[in-house]
């Protein structure tokens, strides 16, 4: 249920930013999961983020990544969404995953 929620979230958050630097690894693929920063809100998306990347090398803890989160921008926070998105359906430990987290904290192409 979690996964279809995700992809939901993710499907939503492509439609509305289509701009905000796609799937990064050039293969095409995404798996749809992610969280909706439009709907979803702070909270939402920093507790995915904290399951998918962790904060030791973003954000450092909850509340900076609901800071931070806070203070982007809607494109950016829906830039983020959709990497955490594609973050999501990357391999725990792979080099792609950790490139979406990045991402995903807000650095290039969501910064």
């Amino acid at each position: 249920m979690k996964r279809f929620l995700l992809g939901f979230m993710c499907a939503l958050s492509l439609a509305i930013a289509p701009g905000c630097g796609g799937d990064d690894d050039d293969d095409g693929s995404s798996d749809g999961s992610g969280a909706d920063a439009a709907t979803g809100g702070a909270d939402a998306f920093c507790t995915q983020f904290s399951d998918v990347c962790g904060f030791t090398d973003w954000f450092g803890d909850m509340a900076g990544c609901v800071s931070d989160f806070n203070g982007f921008d809607a494109d950016r926070q829906t830039c983020v969404a959709e990497h955490l998105g594609f973050a999501a359906g990357e391999a725990e430990g792979s080099a792609e995953r950790d490139m979406h987290c990045g991402h995903a904290s807000g650095e290039a192409p969501c910064d």
